[in-house]
Formats: C-alpha cells, sequence, structure tokens
C-alpha cells in the first residue's frame, strides 16, 4: 500500500530488487492519496509484512 506517481517505474524496480512475482492488483487516482494511504496502513497494521508491505487477503484487497 503506496503512492506513487510513476507507477510503471516503480514496479519495475521492485522487480529488479525482488525475487518474488511482483504484480499491480489495484491502482487510484486520489486527491487525498497520502491521507489514503495512512488510513489504509493503520487499518491493515495488523497485516503488516515490512514497510509498505501488506499480507492481504481478496477480501482486504476489495476494501482498498
Amino acid at each position: 500500500i503506496g503512492v506513487e506517481s510513476n507507477i510503471k517505474q516503480r514496479v519495475n524496480t521492485i522487480r529488479k530488487l525482488n525475487p518474488r512475482e511482483i504484480n499491480v492488483i489495484k491502482l487510484k487516482k486520489l486527491d487525498n492519496a497520502y491521507k489514503y494511504k495512512k488510513s489504509m496502513h493503520k487499518k491493515f497494521e495488523h497485516k503488516r509484512v515490512h514497510g509498505e508491505w501488506f499480507n492481504l487477503d481478496p477480501q482486504d484487497v476489495e476494501t482498498i
């Protein structure tokens, strides 16, 4: 769960640094992106793996 202005570049960078498969599941364009990101981090704190990485199930993703 994060904020990025150039998603294609960001995904390519992550793919180079991460041995696991990386896929973008959902994108949203928001005027209040940082506030929304903060609220989602708080909501899913119990599912945080590391930094902005979360272990979410499909129902979680639907609520984002």
